[in-house]
């Protein structure tokens, strides 16, 4: 067998084992509902009166009113357009690339979002300067970038996002950290002054697009929890069903291996 054979069966193998204790997890299984016949005969349709407009307003007053602009994160509309579907899921899940978080996730971005605070609370920018906020930055890029992703897309005003990230760093929280997984684990990380329990829902969702597992030489054992998206296209092909499972043909993505002789792969 030469090298790359050697790798393959290693990579596949690595593959299978973890793919297999996915799968058992359940995480894959759909529950399906019964459908509920009705009785016809006692169903009767009701109709509901289609609403009317106030009678202090006209239509040309609805045409007239205009919502304010509402000055939104470029560097989320930038992170969202860099996600990849895995198709491997069902249903396709997206992610962000471990290339992409690098390449978004830079110091000029992270500023520009933090500056944002100078518009919105002049007493609170001046607390936190430019030197400050600057510093600040600095940390989110070289310790917490994938932190820094999964927050801005829980929707804070600025001030709210600046002071998250500061906690986050006073507390030694880092990208290390991930996954939170259930409730956080400190209430000092997740102050209620800044995380409501739907922005830390949102926290819990969002995080998993950037965690996608980087599979490594040397490395067979992988700690993966259910929630994990892998980083996997389906080729589309129909699985090969064997005694005991079905072996699907994958493609990695190439931020997220260090095979470069390996293109597909196949696991159970």
């Amino acid at each position: 067998m030469n090298r790359t054979s050697a790798m393959l069966a290693q990579l596949a193998l690595v593959l299978a084992v973890f793919v297999i204790g996915y799968l058992v997890r359940g995480t894959k299984a759909r529950a399906v509902q019964p459908t509920r016949l009705e009785n016809l005969a006692n169903n009767q349709e009701k109709h509901i009166e289609a609403p009317t407009l106030a009678h202090e307003l006209s239509d040309d007053d609805l045409d007239d009113y205009s919502l304010p602009a509402i000055s939104g994160s470029d560097l989320v509309g930038t992170i969202l357009g860099r996600c990849v579907l895995a198709t491997f899921h069902d249903p396709d899940r997206q992610y962000l690339p471990e290339n992409a978080i690098k390449e978004v996730v830079v110091q000029a971005a992270i500023e520009q979002e933090l500056d944002k605070v100078e518009i919105y609370s002049k007493e609170f920018a001046a607390k936190w300067n430019r030197r400050r906020r600057s510093e600040l930055a600095t940390w989110i890029r070289q310790k917490a970038p994938k932190l820094f992703v999964i927050t801005i897309q829980c929707d804070f005003d600025p001030s709210r996002l600046l002071l998250a990230m500061a906690i986050f760093r006073k507390c030694r929280f880092t990208d290390k950290s991930l996954p939170v997984v259930d409730n956080p684990t400190s209430q000092d990380v997740f102050s209620s002054q800044v995380w409501s329990e739907l922005k830390i829902l949102n926290f819990r969702d969002n995080q998993w697009k950037c965690l996608a597992p980087v599979f490594v030489q040397r490395k067979y054992g992988y700690d993966l929890k259910a929630q994990c998206i892998f980083p996997f296209t389906s080729d589309g092909a129909v699985p090969k069903d064997g005694a005991f499972s079905s072996v699907y043909r994958v493609t990695i993505h190439k931020d997220h291996h260090e095979y470069p002789e390996i293109q597909q792969v196949c696991c159970q």
